[in-house]
């Protein structure tokens, strides 16, 4: 009976792992959802909505066909953010493609547009990510209602007219996974009891010792023979009950389980959630930390090679003033003499530090701190970018050199973003405007400035070499035959400031440092350094130089109310011009 029992339990696992893997396999519902719609238009681009692709839930694919009757049929998917996508649209027409929950299909709407083509789309620094191909191109993403997909052939173009997106379906349930379960189990139990079984059975038949050989004995009794023995007895009352539920239990167990099974619904899709009525999303920080890195990566390659070749053409498109000026002066000096000079590589990272702005408009500012790693002793650079317009790409507008030791400020997490504050922001011990005045005065004056006491200058190097001791000192490297007379002043470069964590800032500013060297005796003559005999043209002149200088510096400035002082965190400083000294007077009188 024992092992009938075991047999069963073995029977009953055969067949609740079956149904388990059944409900898995030949019974499961589709393991997707899937979503096409064909566009006759001629506009240049689609858009699908976050909300469309958050339709169902789970990772989505996206399969975007390119059009066979082009000559060269090409597909382009970018994405990014809903706002800086349409921002980069406009004002091009597309045609969006939104999700109808009632019918539950895809449609297509056109939006209009006083633009029938676009730009290139390819090497924007709005996108998250691009993508193109001359076959079906297929993105698989997980983007929420705040990132759109934008779909182009080359812009100049209609977009292809064929789309499907697709939803991962989970077509498991909580009752195949219990089947299989409970199946397993009983396996396990089926096959410990057919062991047990088969045990005691070989028990029961193996070889018995031999008896002795002895005098037969009387028979015993008619009624000892008919006595039924204990192993052949039949069980009754509660051990039979017990035995019997053994095989009834899991039977009744497997019909309750196959009652249990579930389908998925779709997702419902509301309206996009403003931050007011009648008002767009909220700030955001204006790039990811994956996005700078490839926007830094563009700006040092375009610098490698305009370094490379000293060919200030190739800066424009990713170099911006003051940057600018300071590096066409460099290479004007070098393809003179290339010991002449300064050019401080740019590297592409690592990133340091990330401090993007907050902001959902143009223009749009990046604070970052970069430093080669693979280069010993590479100096920590303090780069600053700006994006004018959603078509435009940044450019490198300050970079710095920061001192070894250096402390800088905590900032918002890059996740988080910082404010931009304005030039006559009072939250601050000095405003971003009264900072780069300030500091010009104290240049020129030290202590006498009314503005001392609110900068560190103990461990400013720049104001060690350019104040009131680094004119003395070079005063006296010219000698008493010439005459040396500085003036600092401010040039019409607006400062760019941003919002620490303290609530204090960061202020980039410019200012240029004017030295004019005339001889102090009539008749004599001055020869002209190796740099501003490259600008001026001159080896020597009888009137003498004019030479100008830029510092682009970046301060800390602590927040109003505290007793810390303004700290230069870095700064460049480097000849941009030089000229004879009388013609630049005649010029200036001229203006």
């Amino acid at each position: 009976m024992r092992l009938v029992s075991a047999v069963l339990v073995l029977m009953l696992s055969v067949v609740t792992l079956a149904a388990g893997v059944a409900l898995r396999t030949v019974f499961a519902g589709p393991d997707s959802v899937e979503r096409q719609v064909s566009i006759e238009h001629t506009a240049p681009a689609l858009v699908i909505d976050g909300s469309v692709l958050s339709a169902y839930p789970g990772r989505q694919l996206i399969t975007v066909y390119p059009d066979e009757f082009m000559e060269e049929p090409t597909v382009t998917l970018v994405y990014g953010r809903t706002v800086d996508v349409l921002a980069w649209l406009q004002p091009a027409r597309h045609t969006a493609i939104v999700y109808d929950q009632g019918i539950n299909e895809l449609l297509a709407i056109p939006r209009l547009g006083s633009e029938s083509q676009v730009p290139n789309p390819l090497g924007s620094d709005l996108w998250f990510e691009q993508y193109r191909d001359d076959q079906p191109v297929r993105v698989s993403l997980t983007a929420g209602e705040g990132i759109s997909v934008a779909i182009f052939s080359t812009g100049q173009s209609r977009a292809p007219g064929e789309v499907t997106i697709s939803w991962p379906l989970d077509n498991t349930t909580p009752l195949s996974s219990l089947l299989i379960l409970l199946g397993t189990l009983l396996f396990v139990a089926g096959s410990a009891l057919v062991v047990m079984a088969l045990t005691r059975i070989r028990r029961r038949r193996g070889p018995k010792k031999p008896k002795p050989i002895t005098a037969p004995k009387r028979r015993a009794g008619s009624a000892k023979l008919m006595k039924p023995s204990k192993a052949s007895a039949k069980p009754r009352g509660r051990r039979a009950a017990k035995r019997t539920a053994i095989v009834i239990i899991p039977i009744l167990g497997l019909g309750g389980l196959a009652s249990c099974a579930s389908e998925v619904e779709p997702v419902a899709v509301g309206e996009e959630i403003l931050t007011a009525e009648g008002e767009g999303p909220a700030p955001y920080p204006v790039v990811t930390e994956a996005q700078f890195e490839r926007i830094m990566a563009r700006i040092a390659r375009q610098i490698v090679a305009a370094d490379e070749t000293l060919d200030t053409s190739l800066l424009g498109p990713r170099v911006g003033d003051p940057a600018l000026t300071m590096r066409e002066a460099a290479y004007r000096l070098r393809n003179a003499d290339t010991d002449l000079g300064t050019l401080v590589p740019v590297p592409e990272g690592p990133v340091r530090l990330l401090v993007p702005q907050q902001n959902r408009e143009w223009p749009r500012v990046v604070f970052a701190v970069i430093q080669d790693t693979a280069v010993e002793d590479a100096p920590s650079l303090g780069v600053l970018l700006r994006q004018e317009s959603p078509r435009a790409n940044y450019r490198l507008h300050y970079s710095v050199t920061l001192a070894p030791d250096t402390v800088l400020p905590s900032f918002p997490q890059p996740t988080v973003g910082a404010t931009r504050l304005a030039r006559q922001s009072q939250l601050l011990i000095l405003s971003p405007a009264d900072t780069v005045t300030g500091y010009g005065e104290i240049l020129g004056e030290g202590s006498g400035s009314s503005y001392w006491r609110d900068f560190d200058t103990l461990t400013d190097i720049l104001f060690t070499v350019v104040g009131p001791e680094g004119q003395e000192l070079r005063q006296e490297s010219f000698g008493s035959d010439i005459d040396l007379t500085l003036e600092i002043d401010e040039p019409e470069h607006l400062s760019v400031a941003l919002s620490t964590l303290d609530n204090g800032g960061i202020v980039f500013g410019v200012l240029t440092e004017v030295e004019t060297v005339r001889p102090v005796q009539g008749g004599a003559t001055i020869n002209a350094t190796s740099s501003a005999r490259v600008f001026s043209g001159l080896p020597e002149s009888a009137i003498g130089f004019l030479a100008r200088y830029e510092m682009h510096v970046l301060w800390y400035v602590p927040p109003i109310g505290s007793d810390d002082r303004i700290r230069v965190l870095g700064y460049s400083y480097q000849l941009v011009d030089a000229s004879e000294a009388e013609q630049q007077l005649v010029e200036e009188e001229e203006g």
